[in-house]
This record gives structure tokens, sequence and C-alpha cells, in this order.
């Protein structure tokens, strides 16, 4: 009994001590799935971020597919791609990806 009761005491112990220090740590925690998106321009599911060629981040996961080489318009951010160069016209956005000619533009 008291072998168990003094397991029990020195797991409260152990427990108490893990987070106390995890959550007084003065750094931040880095995320395994964000250091490997970020070394090849991925996009961490874990985080909701994307890591772009020229080192910059984005939370939309369109404009990453986008801004990583693929031809995309995002609704929701109302700019597009056209392999990995950004374009801000719908339309030749959609004339890319072997849609009918753009109506607003001369390209």
């Amino acid at each position: 009994m008291v072998t168990r009761t003094l397991a029990i005491a020195m797991l409260g112990l152990f427990l108490g001590v893990a987070v106390s220090c995890s959550s007084t740590s003065s750094t931040a925690q880095k995320c395994d799935g964000c250091v490997a998106a970020k070394a090849s321009n991925g996009w961490c599911d874990h985080c909701s971020i994307g890591y772009k060629p020229d080192g910059a981040t984005t939370k939309c996961k369109s404009c990453h597919a986008g801004a990583t080489g693929q031809t995309v318009w995002c609704v929701g951010c109302k700019k597009g791609y056209i392999n990995g160069k950004a374009s801000k016209c719908e339309g030749c956005v959609a004339q890319a990806k072997g849609g009918p000619k753009c109506p607003s533009c001369t390209k």
C-alpha cells in the first residue's frame, strides 16, 4: 500500500513539474510540420499556414497553391496565380487554365 501511494505521489510530482516547465518556457515550441513545410515551400495542416518560395507565409491554402506554381484563382482573396506568378485578372487566370480568351485584357 505504501509503495502504491508513493508511486502515485511521485507520478503527480512528475506531471506537475512537466506541466509547469512547459507552461513557463520562454522559447516557443517549433511545429515539426512547419519545419518541414518551410524547407519545401509546403503547407502545414496543423498550423494552417503555407510557406512561399520568397519566404513569405500565407494563411490561404488556395493562394499558397498558386504561389508555389499552380494556376489558380482565389475567390476569397480576389487574386490569382498563373504558374506561380501573381495576377489580378480572373479572366487571364481562366484563360491560362484552358478557358476562353480573357475579355478584359489584350494578353
